[in-house]
This record gives structure tokens, C-alpha cells and sequence, in this order.
């Protein structure tokens, strides 16, 4: 895409031999299309005419090992404005394509963490709900608990006519047997004799 590499026309505020400003832009297609003729001369190609093909040719010279890059500036007999521009522009080129992986990077890594986050969501929701049913589970066990050591209780008063509730006896299962333990004695009594 065209993204990747420097607009056109890029200008270039630089100065000549005898120190005169120049500005160098519209000259910038001529000078890539002449670099672009050598390089598809070395490689025996014909250079693409379509815009797509332009923009990967350029992106050829963006990409392209410097030492290439600088045998073809020789090779292309440019000024040395010329030279000057189009190693800023190479450069610019290749800051804006270090950008862009590094921006496609950077999604990436944030998708991950993202994808990341929404898991310990879920999981985060599946152990609340745990807890929430493990909560209900505990009180309902400590609600039977509490109704079978009433009836305990009860049983054992009716059979022995003898008031025991939670406040005067807790129970205590010894040896697979049930026995009242007096709060205040130390008289033990069997809840099932």
C-alpha cells in the first residue's frame, strides 16, 4: 500500500556546492523512476506500469540492502542533491515502515493481553458462581445440621425426660456413637441409649 512509503512530493530543504537553498520534490518521480530503470535493467525485468507495481518497485528501493541501494546511486550518476534526497527519502521510508510494524506489533501484543483479559473475565465469573453455589451448598448443609441436632435433642428428651437443647449439651460423635457433653459437667450422656 501506499502508506509505506514517503508521500510525494516529499521536499528536502538541503544546500548546493555554492551553498544556495534548493528544494527538491517535484524532480521525485524522474529520479526513483530513474533508479527504478537500473535496477530493472540489472534484474533483466520490465518495470510494471501499474500503480501497485510502482509502489512495490519503490518499496524495492526502501527495502533493499543499503550497500545495493548505494552501488545504485552510483550507477544512477545522480547530483549530489539528488544522492541527498533520496537517501532522506530511503530513510524516511524505512522509519515509516519501522512505524508501522511496530504499530502492527503493538495491536497485536494489545489484542493478546485483550484476549488475555476477557479469559480471566470468564474465569473470574466461573469462580464467583462457584463460591456463590459452594456458599448456598454450605448453608443449606449447616441448616440440615442444625434440624438433625434439634431432632437430636428432641429424641433424647422425650426418651429420657430429660430437657437437653443446645444451650445446656453439644454433641460430640466418639467412637461412631453420638453423646451429649453437658456445657457446665463433665457428666457425658449417650444420645442414642
Amino acid at each position: 500500500s501506499s502508506s509505506s512509503l514517503p508521500s510525494s512530493p516529499l521536499s528536502l530543504s538541503t544546500s548546493d556546492p555554492k551553498g544556495q537553498a534548493m528544494m527538491f520534490g517535484h524532480h521525485e518521480d524522474k529520479v526513483i523512476a530513474k533508479l527504478l530503470s537500473i535496477t530493472h535493467q540489472h534484474q533483466h525485468s520490465s518495470s510494471s506500469s501499474s500503480k501497485k507495481g510502482k509502489m512495490a518497485d519503490r518499496r524495492k528501493l526502501v527495502t533493499m540492502a543499503v550497500e545495493d541501494f548505494n552501488m545504485l546511486l552510483e550507477r544512477a550518476h545522480l547530483s549530489e542533491i539528488e544522492v541527498a534526497f533520496m537517501k532522506e527519502w530511503r530513510r524516511r521510508g524505512k522509519n515509516k515502515t519501522a512505524a508501522q510494524v511496530a504499530r502492527k506489533r503493538k495491536r497485536e501484543e494489545l489484542g493478546v493481553l485483550d484476549t488475555e483479559v476477557q479469559g480471566l473475565r470468564s474465569q473470574h465469573g466461573q469462580l464467583q458462581r462457584k463460591i456463590e453455589s459452594l456458599t448456598s451448598s454450605l448453608a443449606s448443609l449447616k441448616s440440615r445440621a442444625m434440624e438433625e441436632e434439634e431432632q437430636v435433642y428432641r429424641q433424647y428428651s422425650l426418651r429420657h425426660s430429660t430437657p437437653v437443647s443446645r444451650q445446656t449439651h453439644s454433641i460430640h460423635v466418639v467412637s461412631g456413637q453420638l453423646m451429649l457433653v453437658p456445657r457446665d459437667t463433665s457428666r457425658v450422656l449417650l444420645a442414642r441409649s
